[in-house]
């Protein structure tokens, strides 16, 4: 067992682990913010050349929509995947070290589930679903 005082390697590495997944953190839920702010605007615009029945430009700003999400979707996957890096470094470290601050709450996280799961990736799959429904509802019209 390590004493935080004694050893400032390891009381600078906890702090950083903590400033990264607090940055990691906010870029994850920044993300989800555009994703859903870009996801709105681009179904406003396809909805209204729906509406004036300018299908063909409706299904090409649908289709621009849905790629838009996907990088934004695989941008919050990348987000993710080096958030769970550092998270799973910092309770080797709190382990090491007898602290369990983050431990007890990335605890409480997985007690969450599917909430966890729809928190991550429920805006994306909203987009993708509107706007899948909407190019199907252009090309019915074109054809």
């Amino acid at each position: 067992m390590c004493d935080l005082s004694e050893e400032p390697k390891h009381r600078d590495e906890v702090v950083e682990c903590y400033n990264i997944l607090r940055h990691y953190s906010r870029s994850l839920l920044d993300v989800r913010k555009l994703a859903l702010a870009q996801g709105l605007t681009v179904m406003a615009g396809a909805g209204l050349l729906y509406i004036e029945e300018s299908y063909f430009f409706s299904l090409c700003v649908a289709a621009f929509g849905l790629v838009m999400t996907f990088f934004l979707h695989l941008a919050h996957n990348d987000y993710r995947r080096h958030w769970r890096c550092v998270k799973n470094h910092l309770v080797e470290v709190e382990d090491a070290c007898g602290l369990s601050v983050y431990t007890k709450f990335a605890k409480g996280m997985k007690d969450r589930g599917w909430w966890l799961w729809l928190a991550f990736h429920g805006p994306f799959i909203l987009l993708y679903a509107a706007t899948v429904t909407l190019g199907i509802a252009n090309l019915v019209r074109i054809v």
